[in-house]
Formats: C-alpha cells, structure tokens, sequence
C-alpha cells in the first residue's frame, strides 16, 4: 500500500506546477493534496476561467517577440 502511494505522489507532484506544489507539499498524503487541488480549482470562479480563455485566445507573439517569453507568459497565465 506504501508504494502505491508513493508512485501516486510522484505522479502527482510530476503533473502540477511549481506554484500549485508548493500550495500542497505539506498536505500530509495523496488524498490531502488531491483535495486540496479540488478546492483550489473549485475556488476559482466561473468568470475568472472565462476570462482567462479569453485572454490566452486573445495573446498573440509578434514576428520580433522573443518566443520563450510569450510561452512564458501563456504559462503564467495558465497557472
């Protein structure tokens, strides 16, 4: 039972973004940390999500943009 749970913190902690993992790392076990993703997402309102479709579809690189910064940001903005 310890090594599922392990190779699920490891899968877990693999998929999440810095940020988010630093939200999470002291949860205790998996299902912790799965909960308080959910809350997290849950939090968020219907309007900030919308509104930040509306943004990512909006950003556009310029031909003289710097590529890593806009991929940059666009990830910003999805955390």
């Amino acid at each position: 039972m310890k090594r599922n749970e392990n190779v699920a913190h490891a899968q877990l902690v693999q998929a999440i973004s810095d940020s988010l993992l630093l939200r999470i790392q002291h949860a205790g076990n998996v299902a912790n940390m799965w909960a308080t993703i959910v809350m997290e997402h849950d939090q968020k309102g219907h309007m900030m999500q919308v509104d930040l479709c509306r943004r990512m579809m909006e950003k556009q690189a310029k031909e003289t943009d710097d590529i890593r910064a806009h991929l940059d940001d666009m990830a910003l903005m999805y955390e």
